[in-house]
């Protein structure tokens, strides 16, 4: 389910970052009632934030509107297959290391700091960073180009 894979470089992605932050999603209400109201129209199925990388990492990036704030979302997971998924499945890519790639990986992309997350029971990462004003966000990204 989703969209088909589109992988990029991580200073391609980068230019596309402010793109994928500029909507903010309304998750307040709790997600069955958010997802009743709006199906199959959110990130994962919105090209502007998939991240699809060339050793199989793909983010699903977006500015989400909690009760308890705004944060940028990122999901991370590793595409059946792919360089990533081979070393998880051998054993030589184990939960710390995973997690280190997918935050630098942040780090570079985004210009920002994951700072909490958690992991489904299908294996998809979910991290969260306190969300920048769009200008300073953008400004950042400009900056090191």
């Amino acid at each position: 389910m989703g969209l088909d894979r589109n992988p990029l470089t991580a200073t391609e992605h980068r230019k596309r970052w402010p793109t994928a932050v500029l909507k903010i999603w309304n998750w307040m209400g709790g997600l069955n009632e958010v997802e009743q109201r709006i199906g199959n129209y959110r990130p994962g199925f919105l090209p502007e934030h998939v991240f699809d990388f060339h050793d199989g990492l793909r983010f699903i990036v977006s500015s989400d509107q909690y009760n308890m704030g705004l944060y940028i979302h990122i999901s991370a997971s590793a595409e059946p297959g792919s360089k990533l998924w081979d070393l998880g499945r051998r054993g030589k890519l184990g939960v710390h290391r995973f997690t280190e790639i997918v935050k630098e990986r942040i780090r570079f992309v985004g210009g920002i700091e994951a700072t909490s997350a958690f992991v489904t029971p299908n294996g998809v990462w979910h991290l969260f960073c306190p969300a920048l004003p769009l200008d300073a966000a953008i400004q950042g990204l400009i900056a090191d180009d």
